[in-house]
């Protein structure tokens, strides 16, 4: 129900650096994270209610926008 960029995204590196990887381990924590900042905010809420928080804030995904062709 919920996506996030997982392409070319920004990430800390060993030694103190930062790279650019893309994929499912790049997208994920990017959904979790705003859940965890969701809970720090509000530690009563239902999980139930986190999702619908999460997919009432986000965008719609249009498929057949073609200026998103290639990049889903």
């Amino acid at each position: 129900n919920i996506s996030a960029p997982g392409d070319d995204v920004a990430s800390a590196y060993p030694g103190g650096l930062y790279t650019t990887a893309s994929g499912t381990s790049m997208s994920a924590p990017l959904v979790s994270g705003t859940a965890a900042l969701l809970l720090e905010r509000q530690p009563d809420i239902a999980p139930e209610r986190v999702l619908d928080v999460l997919e009432t804030a986000s965008g719609p995904l249009n498929l057949s926008d073609r200026s998103t062709s290639g990049l889903m």
